[in-house]
């Protein structure tokens, strides 16, 4: 029977070799872009969970999510700096910084002179967040080209990958924008129904070019529809011409928070499709 610091010097040593295997796994270029803008929507759900929190409005469910978005972001940082290209690290620096000065404010009691803080903070994030992703969809149409099962250039699918990324971002945003405009809170423009109205165009014009896309296989094509179907209610409720129902608070906060969750999952499966392609 092995002693107890043989035991240990075992452990350690598997523990080494096992952290070492994970430091040297590579993301496929699909899977990169994918994890770059999950990073996205995370730091929209954080911000949506932490008003939620401040409105008092699925409280629970919005503090659980919090703390697993807290640690996913956290993670996807740790294994992006390991494989992006050294052209997008400047980036991901950046994003990272800026996450330090969030992550403070997301993990401190939720009270409207905070939560105004969060809302005007938020967009900067996002941004930076948002500059890594374009900068490695540039990398990865850069990159040789190689056949996928749908016949189509990689170019397109990782736009796909973007765009279906970019609605799982837009639907945790109407949301976190939503539940500040519930709780009083404004932008510096005073334009938060503007806002809301911009976000549902977005979404919808992402919606488009997914449905219409030539990358779409038959699976694709289908649990597109099937995010189209959680859209309708929201779309339907804020047009490209008004968003009256927003705008008069007439949506219930907690309809929003469960039909854009819906839309999230959704989404965020047929993006990993997408990235499926690129594999």
């Amino acid at each position: 029977m092995l002693k107890t610091a043989t035991r240990i010097t075992l452990f350690l040593l598997l523990t080494s070799l096992l952290q070492s295997a994970t430091a040297q796994v590579i993301l496929s270029p699909g899977a990169m872009v994918n994890m770059a803008g999950k990073q996205r929507f995370l730091s929209q759900r954080m911000g949506k969970d932490y008003m939620f929190k401040l409105i008092g409005k699925q409280t629970e469910v919005a503090s659980r999510e919090l703390q697993a978005s807290i640690v996913l972001f956290e993670e996807n940082l740790k294994a992006l700096k390991l494989t992006i290209p050294k052209s997008t690290s400047a980036l991901l620096a950046k994003e990272e910084s800026l996450w330090n000065d969030y992550r403070r404010l997301l993990l401190a009691e939720p009270s409207r002179e905070n939560g105004q803080i969060v809302l005007n903070t938020n967009s900067l994030l996002l941004a930076a967040a948002n500059d890594v992703v374009v900068d490695l969809v540039k990398w990865v149409a850069a990159q040789p080209r190689r056949e996928n099962e749908t016949g189509t250039s990689s170019e397109l699918i990782t736009e796909n990958i973007n765009q279906s990324g970019r609605i799982r971002m837009l639907s945790q945003r109407l949301t976190f924008y939503y539940g500040a405009y519930i709780a009083g809170l404004n932008t510096p423009n005073n334009d938060m129904v503007k806002q809301l109205q911009q976000i549902t165009a977005g979404i919808q014009v992402c919606m488009n070019a997914l449905v219409t896309s030539e990358a779409n296989t038959v699976d694709i094509d289908d649990a597109v529809s099937a995010a189209i179907l959680d859209w309708r209610p929201i779309e339907e409720r804020c047009t490209k011409n008004n968003c009256l129902s927003f705008e008069g608070k007439l949506i219930d906060s907690g309809e929003v928070f469960q039909i854009t969750n819906r839309m999230l999952n959704k989404m965020d499966k047929i993006t990993a499709m997408y990235a499926k392609l690129l594999e």
